[in-house]
């Protein structure tokens, strides 16, 4: 009778770690270490079971911090058990820490990664870094952005785009510091590394948040140097995948209009209604989300019934007249933005 050897377990595991079955894993790490097999194909398996629990806990954030425990706890017993964790080991608990997405495990990542570069033998790669940066990032931290660009510059690799959006995206902790984040583009192109669509749309994304009275006018302001970055692409680099971050972008700005703080006067919602206007016209292939997210701009910028009715309404007919079919979503943002007459009108 033949017996799976440690690649056939190692095989096994490294698919029930694809699919976050951390239980199944931890049954099959335990029955490879009473079976004794080389600590060498030990890490391995050992690595695939802490990888496993990040995507225990994107299936199941509710057990976030249980799941973050458990993998420390897995990392200890490979220890105790004398295999030597190598770089893919201490990029899995990485990823644990920034899939939990708490402050605690932001701490915690940042405590790792300065062992990993202190204490070890071992030289932390572009993930490494990317896998803390982003655990700031989620966090929820308001000192999480500065505390970002921190690690960004102490890298010993050379930072990527995808470093520096996470970077930006820590700086939305924040409402205080937008310009903060746009000052990280300005270090981006300086150093020759180039921003992409998802840079622009974290930059709205943080200004959406923003405390700032005038937040509408510069997520429009970096809208339209998205665009800009966007027409200059070649065809061939205009992916669905660009296309529809545009598009939520435009969406985002007109969300944004909407958000305005409570002391913003009248000189800054009557800009943000011509900001949301415009960008509405302006969306590429607007979906139901582009107008269900307008109608609701409005609602919040116009006190004047017949004046929100009215542009609420011209959209709803553009709205319909480009679609086939009426998406639920545009009838319940719709009904619950104008009065019930002008509802019964148009539907």
């Amino acid at each position: 009778k033949v017996q799976p050897d440690s690649f056939s377990y190692n095989a096994l595991l490294n698919a029930y770690s694809k699919v976050g079955d951390t239980p199944i894993a931890l049954q099959l790490l335990k029955k490879m270490v009473e079976l004794k097999f080389p600590k060498q194909q030990l890490c391995i398996s050992y690595n695939s079971v802490i990888s496993s629990v990040a995507k225990y806990i994107a299936d199941n954030p509710q057990k976030a911090n249980f799941m973050v425990d458990k993998a420390e706890q897995i990392f200890a017993e490979m220890k105790q058990n004398n295999v030597k964790p190598d770089l893919f080991t201490f990029n899995s608990l990485l990823n644990v820490y920034a899939c939990s997405a708490s402050m605690e495990s932001s701490k915690r990542a940042e405590e790792l990664i300065k062992f990993l570069q202190n204490d070890t033998d071992l030289v932390p790669d572009i993930f490494s870094y990317s896998c803390v940066i982003d655990a700031l990032a989620k966090s929820g931290d308001i000192q999480a952005g500065p505390r970002a660009l921190a690690i960004l510059h102490k890298m010993e690799v050379k930072p990527n785009v995808v470093s520096y959006n996470s970077v930006i995206a820590a700086y939305r902790n924040d409402p205080s510091r937008a310009k903060e984040a746009e000052a990280v583009l300005e270090e981006m192109i300086k150093k020759r590394i180039n921003p992409n669509m998802t840079t622009f749309a974290t930059l709205i994304s943080g200004w959406s948040k923003s405390n700032s009275f005038d937040k509408a006018k510069q997520a429009r302001r970096v809208l339209d140097l998205m665009m800009t970055k966007f027409e200059d692409l070649e065809e061939s680099k205009k992916t669905e995948i660009e296309r529809d971050t545009c598009r939520n972008a435009h969406s985002l700005v007109v969300k944004t209009c909407s958000m305005l703080p409570d002391k913003a006067d009248g000189a800054y919602r009557t800009e943000a209604l011509e900001i949301a206007t415009k960008t509405l016209e302006e969306t590429p292939d607007p979906s139901a989300i582009s107008y269900s997210t307008y109608f609701w701009a409005v609602s919040a910028l116009l006190d004047n019934v017949e004046d929100r009715d009215r542009l609420i309404s011209d959209a709803f007919r553009r709205y319909r007249s480009g679609s086939e079919r009426v998406d639920d979503r545009v009838l319940r943002s719709l009904k619950q933005t104008i009065s019930s007459d002008s509802y019964e009108r148009l539907v």
